[in-house]
């Protein structure tokens, strides 16, 4: 079957590299007309059946993110686990469904983990990102992957490309980026447009840091006692490569390759616990991957694509003992689009998947082959819209020998029921199948054989509305929950922080609103506002025994209200930013107890930039401060975040 896979995968690449692009004469015609429709058209964030958010590169840079986590923390209904610092792990789970049921995608292909099923944010660069979008439930795209309509919902991160109309330029951009704790960001791209059909560019991004701050800690369970402490074994260096080539075809197709890799070296902080709060532990992480995603319209009314990928992780993780893993996966898809009128079509998606894992503590070397196949249709008019998909779902592990079918649904409508008003009603109802990792169940530490699969339904409610009021433009969402998950698996964190034991908590109820609202307006003419603001209330609750002191209490680590706000001003010689990310309580244990829990904080930040115009170049300088209340709070309990951080940055792009 390995051979067989194999054999598909290169074959796949083959047929797609074997195509040549074309060069057209640099003209006048009506090409330009075309390239300016396309540079125009933008992603609607309201004309959706699900909630869809988005953040393009600019919005990322004014909000002061540092790393995909921190742009994800933007985003209503979204939970990011921090186990702080620079280097620590940062998980992303939506509504509350788990970071497994999370799928992250690079330019449309799927990125996974065989080892815990949690993609590390941190192991993304945001130094050639142009866009992250946020699919909550599924996205009403139909031509996609079925992999990307097999999870709850998905964080899809776009890279930074040349357009058609910069042919024959070069682009050079240099960053230095330098903070609190010895942090240093140095990061290069080069690119170049060689025509108007294809482009390629090359980037680098470095990162260290000590991670030697401090913090306050308190004695005993109240804020009587405490002390100052300094962060301890949280350093951590960083380096990610990456390439990109990009062609087009005279028959409208067009060809994407990338390729990258990640040198991670990270000293892990272990819990700060009083009289005890040494750590060893470290990790050292080696990832190469290679994509090509190959598109070709077959007439005016069939499209078809075919991603390919291959992906290598290794890890070697040291605390007392040293374990180390190694992570394989052949990954290809077809999808066919049919389009029968200007209102009604259908696709099918079929992925293949071939993954397999082994290491110094697993009892055997377990592989899992994978099928998907998912069909999809769509009608859409001027005044509502209904999407309908089936995906079936096949997993076959070995050496057990043992397999899992599924048959999962969706359907989502919007309807615009007033003519005169841009407000929506939208609704979806999706059910998710979520099987265990192969690091759940085959760690010889904590793996277990008898996990049962998740099994996800996701009911969503929701309102928007958008319109444009002179200068003012004003966009609103509101969506209301219910997701009930069975044989929820839980990864409770040990006192290693890459060991975690699996567990089905039986029956989880999720009720929640998200509320999203964005204005942009402008006072004068060198005056431009712009606001963001989300607010989520989550109530996660165990419902499997009610014998048990858990029973209806809610999960650790949700908070039931979170919010975030970012404010934007504009001027002729200045920009100014400031955003703030508030938590409420939630708690550290599954019983609630009053000990275990844990304060409300927010986090205020406040960064100032201004560019200059230099004949070919532009000059960029910023500086920033993050959480300048020096507010001491933890996301994960005794793993305290920085306080007050302070850093500079200069860019110069040609």
């Amino acid at each position: 079957m390995l051979l067989k896979i194999r054999t598909l995968f290169v074959l796949l690449i083959l047929c797609c590299s074997t195509i040549s692009a074309q060069n057209e004469a640099d003209t006048l015609k009506t090409q330009e007309l075309k390239l300016v429709e396309v540079r125009a058209d933008r992603i609607s964030t309201v004309r959706t059946s699900a909630p869809l958010q988005t953040l393009d590169a600019e919005m990322i840079a004014r909000t002061g993110a540092l790393q995909v986590s921190d742009a994800a923390r933007m985003f209503a209904g979204v939970q990011v686990k921090d186990y702080g610092g620079v280097g620590g792990l940062k998980t992303v789970s939506l509504r509350s469904l788990g970071a497994a049921h999370t799928g992250i995608a690079v330019d449309g292909i799927p990125v996974s983990d065989y080892q815990s099923g949690q993609i590390d944010l941190g192991r993304f660069s945001l130094g050639n990102i142009g866009r992250i979008t946020l699919n909550i439930g599924e996205s009403d795209d139909i031509f996609q992957t079925a992999r990307a309509q097999s999870l709850a919902g998905s964080l899809n991160i776009a890279s930074r490309r040349f357009s058609t109309e910069e042919a024959g330029k070069s682009l050079l951009q240099a960053s230095l980026l330098a903070g609190s704790f010895g942090l240093l960001q140095p990061s290069l791209t080069v690119g170049k447009a060689f025509s108007r059909d294809f482009s390629s560019s090359l980037s680098a991004d470095y990162m260290q840091s000590k991670g030697d701050y401090p913090f306050i800690q308190t004695i005993g369970y109240d804020d009587s006692q405490t002390q100052e402490r300094k962060r301890q074994n949280s350093a951590v260096k960083k380096l990610n490569l990456e390439g990109n080539a990009s062609g087009r075809f005279h028959g409208g197709g067009t060809l994407d390759f990338k390729a990258g890799g990640l040198i991670s070296d990270r000293q892990l902080p272990g819990p700060a616990i009083y009289y005890n709060d040494y750590s060893e532990a470290r990790s050292k992480d080696r990832n190469f991957f290679a994509q090509t995603a190959y598109n070709q319209p077959i007439d005016n009314k069939t499209d078809f694509k075919a991603n390919a990928k291959f992906d290598y992780v290794s890890s070697d993780y040291f605390n007392i003992r040293s374990y180390r893993f190694f992570q394989r996966e052949w990954y290809g898809d077809a999808v066919f689009l049919r389009r029968f009128n200007r209102h009604f079509s259908a696709s099918c998606a079929n992925d293949l998947i071939f993954g397999n894992m082994n290491g110094n503590t697993l009892a055997v070397s377990p592989a899992r082959t994978s099928f998907l196949s998912a069909f999809s249709a769509k009608y859409e008019s001027g005044i509502a819209a209904v999407t309908a998909k089936l995906l079936y779902t096949y997993a076959g592990d070995e050496p057990l020998s043992t397999s899992f079918n599924k048959f999962s649904p969706y359907l989502g409508f919007w309807i615009k029921p007033l003519k005169t008003s841009n407000l929506r009603l939208r609704a979806f109802y999706k059910n998710t199948y979520r099987l265990p990792t192969l690091y759940d169940l085959y760690f010889s530490t904590v793996g277990k054989r008898n996990l049962k699969p998740e099994n996800a339904r996701q009911f969503n409610l929701g309102l928007t509305f958008s319109e444009q009021f002179g200068g003012l433009f004003l966009s609103l969402t509101a969506d209301a929950y219910r997701n009930r998950v069975a044989d929820k698996i839980i990864a409770w964190p040990t006192s290693d922080m890459n060991i975690w034991t699996m567990v089905n908590v039986g029956k989880t109820e999720i009720t929640g609103l998200d509320m999203k609202a964005e204005t942009r307006f402008h006072t004068g003419e060198n005056l431009h506002w712009q606001a963001l603001g989300t607010y989520t209330f989550q109530r996660v609750i165990d419902r499997t025994n009610p014998e048990s002191a858990s029973y209806g209490k809610q999960l650790p680590y949700t908070p039931v209200h979170a919010a975030t706000v970012w404010l934007g001003l504009e001027t002729r010689w200045f920009e100014v930013n400031y955003t703030l990310i508030y938590s409420g309580r939630r708690y550290s244990e599954a019983s609630n107890r009053p000990q275990s829990r844990m304060k409300p904080f927010a986090e205020h930040g406040i960064n100032v930039s201004r560019t200059f115009s230099l004949k070919d170049c532009k000059l960029a300088i910023t500086a920033e401060c993050v959480n300048f209340t020096d507010a001491q709070y933890e996301v994960v309990k005794s793993y305290p975040m920085q306080g007050r951080t302070f850093r500079g940055k200069i860019a110069v792009k040609f």
